[in-house]
């Protein structure tokens, strides 16, 4: 169990011991479902026991069920929860398999801004970091989307690919890479992609795009399948690169443009330290 806004490996539910319950599916079966508290007391595991034939069906069943009591606990309590990660054991042959948040290594720390970036840049950045930083795979993707409509119409801050020069045509051609696809994740749901123009990514997200919305204003028709949610982390998945490359794009068509215009006179700011 997860905490989405502090990012704590349990959530905001007092456990002073193991608890399980029985919980009945309506197919008639049932999963036994031992929760587990953490050294504070509080809700950091939920272990489900059943049986199935397909890893996959296991998963789904297990992601149903805890799924279902996150809904209800949080409507009840007002409070955000989370699946914060999976694992999985067959204890017939022996085998795990565990899904874990990935903490990525660092990045060069990116000091020097270009001096020509154009003030149009800067809220399409703040609202891809808005993106980048949501949990929810449908907010990501409809932050991302917005992004690469812009690219796709050559609104500004990217009407910079409509001029011409060497460095126009080197950068302004943006596409779905093999190498996006399988970061993303995509390929088993919608392998059509790879290869369209960022431009055309648009058209072919905007059955996505309106399902996102519609989801936002009405809400889910009916209950979400983990294969499901899978779909959905991957379309965000691309959406959210194609983002970062047509903002990293940009980025370099004016670091190159302020290199050959040279430095302009920086100005420094006061003295006053704020510490984030």
């Amino acid at each position: 169990m997860g905490n989405p806004v502090s990012r704590d490996w349990s959530v905001e539910l007092q456990l002073a011991e193991t608890r399980t319950l029985l919980w009945e599916e309506e197919s008639g079966e049932r999963i036994e479902l031992n929760l587990f508290p953490n050294e504070d007391g509080r809700l950091s595991e939920v272990v489900c026991k059943l049986s199935d034939v397909r890893l996959q069906a296991a998963v789904e069943r297990s992601h149903a069920a805890v799924g279902t009591l996150l809904d209800f606990w949080s409507s009840d309590s007002g409070r955000g929860f989370s699946a914060a990660g999976l694992r999985v054991a067959d204890l017939k042959h022996d085998a795990r398999w565990r899904v874990m948040p990935h903490w990525p290594s660092a990045l060069d720390l990116p000091i020097a801004i270009p001096e020509q970036l154009p003030q149009s840049f800067w809220p399409l950045a703040r609202l891809y970091r808005e993106g980048r930083t949501s949990s929810k795979d449908r907010y990501r993707f409809l932050c991302c989307y917005a992004l690469i409509a812009k690219w796709s119409q050559a609104e500004s801050p990217f009407d910079w690919r409509l001029r011409s020069s060497p460095d126009v045509s080197e950068l302004a051609e943006a596409s779905v890479s093999q190498e996006m696809m399988t970061l993303a994740g995509v390929t088993r749901f919608a392998p059509e992609l790879e290869g369209v123009t960022t431009t055309e990514l648009v058209a072919s997200l905007a059955p996505w795009h309106e399902e996102a919305l519609d989801f936002c204003m009405n809400g889910p028709s009916e209950g979400e399948d983990f294969d499901a949610i899978q779909r959905w982390a991957a379309i965000a998945n691309l959406a959210d690169i194609s983002a970062h490359d047509v903002l990293r794009r940009t980025i370099a068509y004016w670091r190159r443009a302020s290199h050959r215009v040279g430095p302009a006179t920086s100005e420094h700011a006061s003295g006053t330290e704020v510490a984030m």
